[in-house]
């Protein structure tokens, strides 16, 4: 080798085992290996990685009962859900058929088990704790106490008895209640609950809390209620929703609150923007279920979801959830979630006390959801957006409870 050759070293060609080429070869296959992730419309998912997640955990069994649990009683457990008009179905007891079958389309939201044949399905099933009796439970923050007793209830209505302790205790939930049985309050004070859980909020770091509505109307109905709640609970709330400046709402997100409200076209914006931030929600609410999807705000939810924590505490409400409405909404849950099925054929009575109106439950049972599951599995593909599904929506929607009042007054010509 002559001496200029030494002077400036070997070269790439001299050195044959040279190992710098196939470590970047490597390195640059590693990075196509990890394939980001696939956008949902025009938004693109937030990354959570599992450290992310341990860095900041969230508390989602916000119940307050310090003393051991007392034995319970399944037969008077259920005698009190009966007298109540509540139905609690057993959720991940029974394997699925379906599921085995290949056909099952409900996801997370069905409610057999998804194990193999002879697996024990009952090792993993989350049980639903017992209704409460009163506002003095043990278990219930003083806040949702407070709170009920400034709006001026003495006592909880059937579906808040049994939503609160399944709520408070961190379990995700799909609930049906009719209009007027006091859902709002059901999922709003847990909600809140939690949203106070997590800390005092600093300015422009987001809600702890997220309320997602269909509708304007119904997102300034219940922020009303969150203002309502602010003196005895301390929460404070703000709202997105359309037909208001967006320069205001914008301002708005930049301050300290616990729990927003938000309907999901004005939500998807805002996060398009960059004006609000869901990394610290830990409870979501979706109220009224079924008419963001008979709206056609599927692929809006979709994003909402895909920015917030994949281990977030997700609580459904609706008044008139069908089983092929349940189909579409179990890619939204992480889990499976507890059922509380509300009869609305129940009442309250002068005194307080409940008492069903008629002989038979109007809710169907857990055999014919399970007789209803093939229907169901073979019309899913379909359900994500056809025209009957829209129908079918529709006519549930405009049957109106019985413990609803309606009137109409005719007014004279100004």
């Amino acid at each position: 080798m002559s001496k200029r050759a030494l002077a400036r070293g070997p070269s790439v060609e001299d050195d044959d085992s040279s190992d710098d080429e196939p470590v970047a070869k490597k390195k640059k296959q590693n990075k196509q290996l990890v394939a980001p992730p696939e956008k949902i419309g025009s938004m693109r998912p937030a990354a959570w990685t599992q450290q992310r997640l341990t860095a900041t955990p969230i508390r989602k069994n916000v119940w307050e009962g310090e003393l051991p649990e007392p034995a319970v009683d399944e037969e008077a457990v259920e005698l009190h859900r009966e007298r109540l008009g509540l139905r609690v179905p057993a959720v991940g007891r029974l394997p699925c058929k379906f599921w085995l079958q290949g056909r099952c389309h409900r996801g997370q939201a069905c409610s057999f088990a998804h194990v193999s044949a002879g697996e024990a399905a009952a090792s993993n099933a989350a049980t639903c704790p017992p209704p409460i009796e009163s506002l003095s439970d043990r278990g219930l923050p003083r806040t949702l106490g407070r709170s009920m007793l400034h709006l001026g209830y003495r006592e909880p209505s059937p579906i808040q008895a049994q939503a609160w302790p399944a709520a408070l205790k961190g379990h995700d939930l799909l609930c049906r209640a009719p209009t007027g049985s006091g859902k709002t309050l059901a999922y709003l004070l847990p909600a809140c609950a939690h949203a106070l859980a997590a800390g005092t909020p600093r300015g422009g770091t987001g809600p702890a809390a997220l309320v997602l509505v269909p509708t304007r109307e119904l997102c300034m109905q219940v922020l009303g209620l969150c203002r309502k709640l602010q003196r005895p609970s301390g929460v404070r709330a703000e709202a997105l929703y359309g037909g208001e400046p967006r320069e205001e709402q914008a301002e708005a997100m930049e301050g300290a609150f616990h729990v927003l409200v938000a309907t999901a076209g004005r939500c998807t914006d805002m996060l398009s923007s960059g004006h609000v931030s869901l990394a610290r929600v830990g409870c979501l609410v979706l109220d009224e279920a079924d008419q963001l999807l008979t709206l056609g705000f599927s692929v809006q939810v979709s994003q909402v979801l895909s920015q917030i924590r994949p281990d977030r505490q997700m609580l459904l409400f609706s008044a008139t959830l069908s089983e092929r409405l349940e189909t579409v909404v179990g890619k939204w849950f992480t889990k499976p979630p507890l059922r509380i099925y509300a009869d609305e054929a129940v009442n309250m009575n002068v005194n307080g006390s409940t008492a069903p109106t008629e002989p038979e439950s109007l809710l169907p049972s857990v055999a014919a959801d399970e007789a209803s599951g093939e229907a169901s599995g073979e019309a899913s593909g379909e359900a994500s957006g056809g025209a009957s599904l829209d129908t079918e929506a529709a006519a549930m929607l405009s049957n109106v409870p019985s413990s609803v009042e309606q009137r109409f007054v005719l007014c004279g010509q100004v």
